[in-house]
């Protein structure tokens, strides 16, 4: 199983899954679906949060995430005016956070920030998250949390 660190997370992260109650390695990996995913556990000031991801249903987003959090990806540094690779997600913080709805970060806090010089390609896939089943609104007219 591939393991690394990285301060916070790019992308939509819904709150509406089991939670751990407990965030550590050992309860983490024995929640996961398949153990060969990537395995991301982000440190916060408000503790660690352990993330599985799902190459087989968003290979770009997930080598393009684990390819900027390893420093692999060149970034343009607007201050200095060179190219520099960072390990890009270290002291992101979360900008967005709709409680038991979603958290999202990793966003450059202002556009002189390092960032990348591209976009990935969309890759949800609603099947594959059980979306598909799932109604927009529950039986109250709320948005539904999963």
């Amino acid at each position: 199983m591939r393991r690394f660190t990285t301060s916070l997370l790019s992308f939509l992260l819904p709150l509406g899954l089991p939670v751990l109650t407990h965030a550590d390695l050992a309860n983490a990996v024995q929640a996961m679906e398949d153990t060969s995913h990537p395995l991301i556990l982000m440190r916060t000031s408000r503790g660690d949060i352990y993330v599985e991801l799902f190459p087989e249903s968003a290979p770009r987003n997930v080598a393009n995430f684990i390819a900027l959090a390893e420093g692999q990806v060149p970034l343009f540094d607007v201050a200095t005016q060179q190219e520099v690779q960072p390990n890009y997600y270290d002291y992101r913080v979360f900008y967005r956070i709709l409680r038991n709805t979603l958290v999202q970060a990793g966003a450059p806090r202002s556009p002189e920030d390092a960032h990348p010089e591209y976009s990935v390609i969309d890759e949800i896939n609603a099947r594959d998250l059980g979306l598909n089943e799932a109604k927009v609104l529950d039986e109250t007219g709320a948005p539904n949390p999963c």
